[in-house]
């Protein structure tokens, strides 16, 4: 998402406006990504309520290896062996719960689960990411070749894809869980926007660059570790994951980097994922240089496109072909730089950008909601994770004097006194909102992230979080509250 422009937001808030009414079993070698690190303490886990983190001087954050016992649970490679995508798809990793299977459990409810409420507003909806059955996502007849080499559509760029396929073809049926720790994603590229401010003229000087990659180094090396964006270790192949990818013109080696983490916590998930790329560079990067191949089901290299910010909604068009081809039992023919091979065996459609990590503490309770109907029609809900936004806090930075003085980083002092709360486990803690925030226009604010009632979140070694979730079109937050102890969140 991240070289993406940023005109992608006023165009799609735009639309809505005119529409309402190797072959062993190892871990991933980066082939050069990943950069050496300092040798960094293990500073501890600090339950809710305790100082986590804070101070003057460098993150202290656990290796992978110092922690590694706190999750038997370290993300391999889905497939065995590198694979020609020339040729067509891999045969799909079948593994975890089927519709039918699910179908059958409807009625069990979960004694923990919080439920969920119906976002009404796009800006709330929007995650650049969501979940839906089959069914749902070939019902989308907006989206359509032509649209997508015709410079004139405005709202084919960049994110609207995910945006206009939330409130088009669930007509604004689309949930989001109550408790936010039962589905988010981490949104790792809006930390630029954090280190924004005067960084941007100076970024030569300041090169805060080696700190966030070191900061991203140590993320990645703990996702593989523990896995525990998926604490449970419970995946489903019946989920075919769909993620667009574009480096860029600059700076690859940063959004290579969140690709990597992405497909990585996703494969731990849903295992089973599409890369969709737009230029002979990344189909090349993607397949033979990253090591990523054997975390793939397939790769598309998406042609006829009016521009490389068009990729979002070419990734959905034509994934909407290869799996309508597979319904059929049949082929989609291929075309362009594409080649034909249809996909088939999949219940569920997710769909995220290359720069966001999904986390699920129960994957079936989550496909399940995506199998409700709570019109009693026939059309299933989109379900929408929350969009966890990282904050830019002290202890991310080697040289305080350099961020906060000679950079401007003033915005490192509206937390500095804030804790940053350990969470190793969704599964333990709990992070309720107050209210049912979709339906309501009053209870946020402008990124007023130095207010009391906004907390902190880490877990493990990713950036810390902030409690809540965001409207990305009003550029609102409307903050969670977290919770000593997993509980079932009361709405007031």
């Amino acid at each position: 998402m991240n070289p993406m422009p940023c005109l992608a937001l006023i165009s799609a808030a735009l639309l809505f406006a005119s529409m309402t009414a190797n072959s062993m079993i190892r871990p991933p070698q980066w082939h050069g990504l990943l950069i050496a690190s300092s040798t960094i303490k293990n500073a501890g886990a600090a339950p809710i309520g305790d100082v986590a983190s804070g101070g003057k001087g460098k993150r202290q954050t656990p290796t992978a290896s110092t922690e590694s016992a706190d999750f038997d649970n370290a993300i391999s490679v889905s497939f065995v062996g590198v694979h020609d995508f020339s040729t067509g798809p891999r045969r799909r990793l079948s593994v975890g719960s089927s519709r039918s299977d699910l179908e059958k459990r409807n009625g069990d409810a979960s004694s923990s689960f919080s439920g969920t409420f119906r976002c009404a507003d796009a800006g709330e909806a929007f995650a650049a990411s969501w979940l839906s059955t089959v069914e749902l996502f070939l019902s989308n007849g907006l989206f359509t070749e032509k649209s997508l080499s015709d410079p004139d559509c405005k709202w084919c760029v960049t994110m609207a894809a995910g945006f206009v396929f939330a409130h088009q073809a669930v007509s604004g049926l689309a949930l989001r869980t109550v408790d936010m720790f039962d589905f988010f994603v981490h949104h790792l590229s809006y930390y630029e926007k954090i280190l924004s401010g005067n960084y941007v003229g100076n970024r030569d000087r300041c090169n805060l660059e080696v700190d966030v990659l070191r900061n991203l180094d140590a993320m990645e090396r703990g996702y593989i570790a523990r896995g525990y964006n998926n604490p449970s270790g419970r995946k489903n192949g019946q989920v075919l994951a769909i993620m667009p990818f574009y480096s860029g013109k600059n700076n690859k080696f940063k959004t290579r980097k969140f690709l990597n983490i992405s497909v990585l916590s996703v494969s731990h998930v849903f295992p089973n994922i599409v890369l969709c790329v737009a230029t002979e560079e990344d189909y090349r990067y993607v397949t033979d240089e990253s090591g990523l191949n054997e975390y793939l089901y397939d790769v598309m290299l998406i042609s006829g496109l009016n521009g490389t910010n068009y990729l979002p909604l070419g990734c959905n068009v034509r994934a909407r072909a290869k799996l309508s081809a597979g319904a059929r039992g049949g082929d989609d023919g291929g075309g362009g730089a594409e080649r034909s091979g249809a996909w088939t065996g999949f219940d569920w459609v997710f769909y995220t950008e290359s720069d966001q990590m999904p986390h699920l503490r129960d994957v079936d309770r989550i496909l399940s909601l995506a199998l409700q109907h709570p019109r009693n029609d026939a059309k299933s809900p989109l379900i929408v994770p929350h969009r966890g936004v990282p904050y830019a806090v002290r202890e991310d930075f080697a040289d305080l004097d350099k961020v906060e003085v000679g950079c401007g980083m003033h915005r490192l002092a509206k937390v500095a006194n804030k804790t940053v709360h350990s969470l190793p486990d969704i599964r333990e803690k709990s992070c309720c909102f107050r209210d049912l925030y979709c339906k309501r226009n009053t209870g946020s604010y402008q990124h007023h992230f130095d207010r009391e009632d906004v907390q902190l979140f880490r877990q493990h070694e990713s950036w810390a979080m902030i409690a809540g979730t965001g409207n990305v079109f009003k550029e609102t937050y409307q903050v969670c509250n977290l919770t000593n102890t997993r509980q079932i969140c009361q709405i007031g």
